[in-house]
Formats: structure tokens, sequence, C-alpha cells
């Protein structure tokens, strides 16, 4: 896996739940919401990780390469890409504010 850099990690305004946390790796960038996980909840990434959106972007061609909106709307395009989901999915579901 390229190394993943977290660039921004910002409290819902407005008084809504959940963090939005944005990052990037050498070739794909990322957005997600995220909540603490408080149990199962089938509308998050893995039931349990507490991410309810998550969008992957590859950066130089700007294609969507991920997209989960309590639902997977656009799968992993490749291995590389599922294996981030993999990786988002144990480490952002610490981050939720």
């Amino acid at each position: 896996m390229t190394s993943l850099k977290i660039s921004k990690v910002t409290k819902s305004e407005l008084g809504g739940n959940g963090t939005w946390i944005m990052g990037e790796t050498e070739t794909l960038c990322f957005a997600a919401k995220v909540y603490k996980p408080d149990g199962p909840n089938d509308m998050h990434i893995g039931k349990r990780s507490g991410i309810a959106k998550l969008w992957i972007q590859h950066t130089s061609t700007r294609q969507t390469v991920y997209n989960y909106d309590r639902g997977l709307d656009v799968p992993p395009a490749t291995e590389d890409v599922a294996r981030l989901v993999q990786e988002l999915s144990r480490i952002l579901a610490g981050m939720a504010q």
C-alpha cells in the first residue's frame, strides 16, 4: 500500500453528527464521512467501521474509482483501491469526533 496522508479533519457543521476526513495517497484522494461506531450498522462500510460515505478519486484522471454513500454506488476499480478501502475502514473508525 502506498503512503496514506490525512490532510483535513472537520466536525460536521450545523449541529450534524459525524466527521469529514480527507486525505490522499500518491495516486488517489478521498473524502469520508465517519461516525463513532456504536455497534453494527448496515449503512456503514463493513457494518462496524463508522464510515457512512467514502469517495475515492484517481488524482491524475479525476475518475471516481470508488463511491459508497450508505450503500455501494461504484465498486473498487482496482485491487489497490479495494485495499485502500480496507485500510481506511480500519484507520478512520477511531477518528470520528
